[in-house]
C-alpha cells in the first residue's frame, strides 16, 4: 500500500491510533488547528524546529526509516537539552510523497514514537502534505524550564565542563566512507 492510497484523512487516523493519551495538561491534541498546552506554573517555553530532507540530511539506501524518525525527534530532543529545557510536546509535519510506501511512514514512526515515549514527550498535532519528491519532515518540539536555569551558547565561562556524547567525527566519516561507495 503506497501513500497515495490512504489520503490525508485516512493517514491522520493512521497516525493518530499509534499516538498514546494525551497527558493532563495537553488540553486539546492531535485533529484541531493547533494544538492548546497549559504551561507549567513558573517556568519558560522553549521552542525548537529542524527539518530533514531526504538526500540532503539522510539517504533512505543509507538509513532505515526508523532511524530517521528517531533522528527526526533526537536532534530537537538535543536542543532543548542543550539549553537546559525538558522536553514537554511534539509537532510533526510531513511532506510525503505519493508514491512512499505505508510501511516506511510506519517505521518511521516506529523510531519517531519509540523515542518520544522515552523522552515522555506527547506528539500533539502537526501536519501532513504531498510532495512529489523528496521526503521532508519538520519537527517542533516545546520544552520548558525553570527562569533563570536556561542555558545559553554564550553562558559558557572558562572551567565550565563540556560534555560530547558519542565519537567526534563518526557521522562525517560514516558519510565519506558510504560516499565512497564502501557501504551503499
Amino acid at each position: 500500500m503506497l501513500i497515495r492510497d490512504l489520503g490525508e484523512h485516512g493517514l491522520i487516523a493512521r497516525i493518530r491510533a499509534r499516538v498514546p493519551a494525551d497527558p493532563d495538561w495537553v488540553r486539546l491534541g492531535i485533529g484541531d488547528d493547533a494544538a492548546v498546552l497549559e504551561p507549567p506554573r513558573g517556568e519558560l517555553d522553549v521552542i525548537t524546529t529542524d527539518s530533514l530532507v531526504e538526500d540532503v540530511h539522510f539517504k533512505r539506501a543509507w538509513s532505515s526509516m526508523t532511524d530517521v524518525g528517531r533522528t527526526a525527534l533526537a536532534v530537537n530532543v538535543s536542543d532543548l537539552a542543550a539549553m537546559g529545557a525538558t522536553p514537554r510536546a511534539a509537532t510533526l509535519s510531513l511532506a510525503l510523497p505519493p508514491s512512499l510506501p505505508v510501511s516506511d511512514l510506519d517505521k518511521f514512526l516506529d523510531g519517531f514514537l519509540g523515542l518520544a515515549a522515552e523522552v515522555r514527550v506527547p506528539l500533539v498535532g502537526g501536519n501532513l502534505t504531498s510532495s512529489p519528491g523528496p521526503l521532508v519532515i519538520d519537527v517542533t518540539l516545546v520544552g520548558a524550564v525553570r527562569r533563570r536555569r536556561f542555558l545559553t551558547r554564550r553562558g559558557g565561562r572558562p572551567g565550565h565542563l563540556l560534555y560530547v556524547t558519542g565519537a567526534l567525527g563518526r557521522a562525517a566519516a560514516e558519510v565519506a566512507r558510504m560516499l565512497d561507495g564502501a557501504a551503499v
